[in-house]
This record gives C-alpha cells, sequence and structure tokens, in this order.
C-alpha cells in the first residue's frame, strides 16, 4: 500500500495544535497556490477560523507568475475556492521579463518578491506559508549536497523573516513542518477539493525531483522524512545556541557607525569557535550589505581565511568589503552598491 493511501487527513484536533502558532496575529495573509500543499493549508486555516470566536482577518494571496500557461486558471481557481470559503483573494502578477534557466528558482524568488511586497500593502502581520514535513527532508538533503554549514543544515524555521531588499519585510509562519505531503492531499481529497499540479515538479531536471525520487530507497535505509527532518531540527537548535554566543560579542565587541560601517576587534574574535565565527561574519555581512541571502558557506570561509591569514589584509565578499588592519577589522558596503 502506498503511503499516500495510509496517510490520514489532518483532523481538528491536529489542526488546533498546528495553527496555534497563528493565534497572536490579527491580520494574517495565506500563501495559495493551487496546489496540494497550500490548498490543504487554505482549507485548514479557514475551517480554524470558523471555530473561533474571535478570528483574524485572513487574506489569500496567490501568484500568477506567467511562467506555465496554466497559472492563470489556478489563481482563478483559487479565487472561486476562497469565495466558497468566505474570504478575500488577491491574484499577484509580474511583468518582469521570463528567465530562459532556472525557472524554478526564478519562480521562487519572484513569488517571494510579489508576496512581500503584497503583505507589506495589506499590512498584514504575518504571512502563512504551506510548507510541510517533506518539504523540510528534501532541503535538508539539498543543503547536505551543497556542503551546507549547521545554519544551512537546519533548513526551515518555524517562523522567520522574509523581506523583498527594497525595505518591506513580513514575518513568516510555516505552522505545517511536522505534517506530511500525504497528509495534506489527504486532508484535500476528505474534502473533495481538486488541486493542481505543477509538472516541473516531477522533471528530473531539478535537484530536488531527484531527491525527491531518491526519498523511498532512503526511507528504507531508515533515513524517512520525519528522520531527516528530526535531524535539521537538531541542528537548528545547536544553531541557535551559536547566535547566543553571538550576540554576546556582537553586543560587546562590534560598533556600528550610523551609516552603516561596522568595526570588530580581532582580539574578541580569536576567543570564538570555528562555526561561531564564521555566523558572526555572516551576520555582519548582512547588516552591512543588506544580501538576502548568506553566501556559501565555502566562500564565506576563504573570505574568513583571508582576513585571519595576515595583519593587513583585505577581501570582498556578498557586495561588502572587509579590510583587516592590525588588531581590527572595518566593514563597508561596497562602492556603486544601492542603499539599504
Amino acid at each position: 500500500m502506498a503511503a499516500s493511501d495510509r496517510a490520514r487527513p489532518v483532523c481538528e484536533t491536529q489542526a488546533d495544535a498546528l495553527l496555534a502558532a497563528l493565534t497572536p496575529f490579527r491580520r494574517l495573509a495565506l500563501a495559495v497556490s493551487g496546489g496540494p500543499d497550500s490548498t490543504a493549508l487554505l482549507l485548514l486555516v479557514a475551517a480554524w477560523r470558523a471555530r473561533r470566536t474571535d478570528p483574524p482577518d485572513i487574506h489569500v494571496l496567490t501568484v500568477d507568475h506567467g511562467l506555465r500557461p496554466e497559472a492563470a486558471a489556478e489563481a482563478r481557481t483559487v479565487t472561486a475556492l476562497c469565495e466558497r470559503l468566505g474570504l478575500s483573494c488577491r491574484i499577484l502578477t509580474s511583468t518582469a521579463p521570463k528567465p530562459s534557466a532556472n525557472r524554478q528558482a526564478a519562480a521562487r524568488d519572484l513569488r517571494r518578491g510579489l508576496l512581500v511586497t503584497a503583505c507589506a500593502d495589506l499590512a498584514v502581520e504575518a504571512l502563512v506559508l504551506a510548507h510541510h514535513l517533506d518539504d523540510q527532508a528534501e532541503t535538508f538533503l539539498l543543503r547536505l549536497a551543497r556542503g551546507s554549514g549547521v545554519y544551512g543544515l537546519a533548513a526551515m524555521p518555524a517562523r522567520g523573516l522574509w523581506h523583498d531588499g527594497n525595505g518591506a519585510c513580513v514575518t513568516v509562519l510555516r505552522p505545517l513542518l511536522a505534517v506530511s505531503k500525504a497528509s495534506l492531499v489527504a486532508t484535500c481529497s476528505a474534502a473533495g477539493e481538486a488541486y493542481a499540479e505543477d509538472p516541473s515538479n516531477e522533471d528530473p531536471a531539478y535537484a530536488r525531483t531527484r531527491l525527491r525520487q531518491l526519498m523511498p530507497a532512503l526511507a528504507g535505509e531508515g533515513l524517512d522524512a520525519a528522520t531527516l527532518a528530526a535531524t535539521a531540527a537538531r541542528l537548528a537548535s545547536a544553531a541557535a545556541a551559536i547566535d547566543g554566543q553571538v550576540d554576546a560579542v556582537m553586543a560587546s565587541c562590534a560598533v556600528f557607525h550610523p551609516a552603516g560601517p561596522v568595526r570588530l576587534s580581532v582580539e574578541a574574535l580569536a576567543l570564538l569557535p570555528r562555526e561561531a565565527l564564521l555566523r558572526l561574519f555572516a551576520r555582519v555581512l548582512a547588516d552591512v550589505g543588506g544580501e538576502a541571502y548568506s553566501p556559501r558557506l565555502v566562500r564565506l570561509e576563504g573570505f574568513v581565511d583571508r582576513l585571519a591569514a595576515r595583519e593587513i589584509a583585505q577581501s570582498t565578499l556578498s557586495g561588502v568589503v572587509a579590510r583587516r588592519c592590525g588588531e581590527e577589522i572595518a566593514f563597508w558596503r561596497e562602492p556603486g552598491r544601492d542603499g539599504l
């Protein structure tokens, strides 16, 4: 019997526990693509909201990125379902040129930017996403294959922050990380709701698809989605402990100029374990350079090592120039970069 045949839909009690993270917010947005994961999220949140005596405002956002001919029809289907559930829905579109390569990544970045901008426009307090247990396991494997460190392998947090690079940001919530995709499909089936399937999810040209196809064999060796996600959660705990150490050093030894540059004491850095040192540099790069993503671990390691090798040294990474002069390192934004 296939896993999807054995899976049970998310019940009311389970849904209330999963969606408890939404209760502090009075104005929420849901990202709904029309696929089984986000359709199940929409159904669960609508039912959860109906059970509450003081429900929050819910705004559904769906993206028609124009990268597939079916996208427009899928967005209209989401709108129709929202009308039946009594929720408002906004279709987000873009006039950006279509990418010629790496379409999945381009679609993801486009969708993220549109969602953050829409959340700012609607003044919502948090954006709810439908990432689930299988997504977490696949993300862990993808980052493992790329040689990620502790922070990359911690995978997706249940609560995080997205920004669009133009000053807009929003809290993101992932309440379904403990739920399997099969359970979400079963939730849609139990409600009698159809959902769309993105054919690119079955395209072996993408690394995530190839890893997904390996999951049954890995599960046979004990590396099922739950085990991989649990490992990611343990690494997230380790990352949080390292962040605490980095916070203490930043508070006591970092000097922040109002215009953006930062100065650090080499003596204070020398006391940090390697993993904490790398995290501190990644944090300073993000603060000074404003990049949405941390650099690849191998590039960050090279950057740190170049500055540690000599008392007079200079290196550039993520749009940030770092110059060591004796016992101090100064960081400033690379000339020509846009402002924060």
